[in-house]
Formats: C-alpha cells, sequence, structure tokens
C-alpha cells in the first residue's frame, strides 16, 4: 500500500505553477540582436600623438553609434605598413574610458599586416573610442564597432590564421548555443579581398588604401555549430585572418527547467 502524500508534497505541488512563472520571469535575453555598428578607417598618415610617449587614435563615434546599455560592445581592426617598418599592433583600447578586453590578436605578419578584435560587457555608457598603438609607424587602419544584446559575459571562442605561401589557421570558431555572433576580420596586401555573395554573412566594410585591403564581415548566428566567412581572394599575397565567436545567455525556458528539476528534487527527498 503507497504511504499517503505528506502535506508539505501537496503544497509543493500546488505551488508548481506559480514557482514556474516566477522563474520564467527571471531577466534573460531570448533572442541576440546586433543593435548598432561603426566603421571608421585611418588611411595613410602617422597616428596621433596622445601624450606621454602614446600614440594611436581617438575617434568621437557618439554622433553615429551608441552601445550605452548594451550587453557587449566588440571592436575589430586590422592594419597595414606598405612601407616594411613594421606596422604597430593594438596595445590598448578604451571606450568612454572603460578598458576593452582583448580577444584574439596576430601581430606583425612579415612586417605587413596586423588584426585583431577586443570586447567590453555591459557597457555604461557611449563616448570616445580609444586606440593605442606600441609605435608611431604610418599605417593604414581599419576598424568596426559592433553593439550587441543577448550575449554572454567574455568570449566563447576565438580562431586566427595567416598566409604567406602556406596557410597556419586555428579557424573555424565554435559557437555552442542556439543563437551567438560571429565577428570575422580579413586583411590582405595588395591583393583583393571580397566575400561569397552566396553566403549568410554581412559586411561591415571593405577598405581599400594604397596597398591595403580590409575585410570585416559578421553574422548574428542561428544554430550551433563552425563559423567561418568564406574569403574569394586574388593572387596569393599575404592574407591574416581573426575571428571570435560569442554566445547566446540562456533563455528564459531553460531557466525554467532548471528550476522545475530542482523543485522535483526538492519534493522527493521530502517524500523519501
Amino acid at each position: 500500500m503507497n504511504p499517503k502524500p505528506s502535506p508539505n508534497y501537496l503544497m509543493s505541488l500546488k505551488s508548481l505553477p506559480f514557482f514556474l512563472a516566477a522563474i520564467s520571469m527571471v531577466p534573460a535575453h531570448a533572442a541576440v540582436v546586433l543593435q548598432d555598428s561603426y566603421a571608421a578607417g585611418a588611411a595613410g598618415g602617422a597616428p596621433t600623438d596622445l601624450g606621454g610617449g602614446i600614440f594611436g587614435y581617438e575617434i568621437d563615434v557618439t554622433s553615429s553609434f551608441s552601445a550605452a546599455g548594451r550587453d557587449k560592445l566588440v571592436l575589430v581592426y586590422s592594419g597595414h605598413d606598405g612601407n616594411v617598418a613594421g606596422v604597430p599592433t593594438v596595445t590598448s583600447v578604451t571606450y568612454d574610458g572603460a578598458a576593452l578586453t582583448q580577444a584574439v590578436q596576430e601581430p606583425d605578419n612579415l612586417e605587413l599586416l596586423t588584426a585583431g578584435i577586443f570586447y567590453l560587457d555591459k557597457v555604461a555608457s557611449d563616448g570616445v573610442l580609444r586606440i593605442e598603438l606600441a609605435s608611431d609607424t604610418t599605417v593604414h587602419y581599419g576598424f568596426g564597432l559592433y553593439a550587441v544584446d543577448g550575449l554572454k559575459p567574455g568570449v566563447q571562442d576565438t580562431g586566427s590564421g595567416r598566409l604567406a605561401t602556406e596557410l597556419t589557421t586555428t579557424l573555424p570558431v565554435t559557437i555552442g548555443t542556439s543563437e551567438g555572433f560571429f565577428v570575422q576580420e580579413a586583411a590582405r596586401n595588395n591583393q583583393s579581398l571580397a566575400g561569397d555573395p552566396g553566403d549568410d554573412y554581412e559586411t561591415l566594410y571593405n577598405y581599400s588604401a594604397d596597398a591595403y585591403r580590409a575585410l570585416s564581415q559578421y553574422q548574428v548566428t542561428s544554430g550551433s555549430g563552425d563559423y567561418v566567412a568564406p574569403i574569394n581572394n586574388t593572387g596569393e599575397n599575404y592574407r591574416m585572418v581573426v575571428a571570435a565567436g560569442f554566445e547566446a545567455v540562456p533563455e528564459p525556458s531553460s531557466l525554467a527547467l532548471m528550476g522545475l528539476g530542482g523543485l522535483l528534487l526538492i519534493t522527493r527527498r521530502r517524500r523519501d
């Protein structure tokens, strides 16, 4: 004969709909949304003297871009020095004074190219984008900004590749959630860069200045898997690629299932 359920157990069952309703109201983004983007190029010229022996760029983006209140700000960049003097890498990035974290960076490649990706979580306010460089060498640079909601803190995967006589790569990038955000920056010396018109990747910019070529692509992903944006190239000149994958935060339905499992475990223990 089965024992009669305890009053506590019956009360837990009666409370179940209210418990699940409360869990489902936990604030979490159900979708990844690209809220804003921005592209800028610094073509042919020495970086600005920012003071204290620091050189780089300060760009006021507030008239055409906003990331304030967003879950994540992503910066992509690449640079090229056609004089083979050694292209300087990015040493520091701030946005309205808040420091961005480096996700991935490929340093000087055969004294021609550099590329990287930085990010900032929980953006508080808009302001000047400040990019500090390792030297004052005259270079061409391309910069891109993305303001995105619905993403986890940090970066979940990165990859990079460089092509001289042979391609060395850690691509593709893996995104493990049903939604996410993928960014990729490619740079090249002399020869053209172009995305594949038949794929699902969007182009933020495709710069061409003297011998510098830069292609910045992205995608709000709609399935877990491996991502790399195809690039159609001409010739076999130097190429550099960096990419990063950011995953979505758990959806409310996932949190509700976790809460249901915890409640059932508690009520079972009460029965036992």
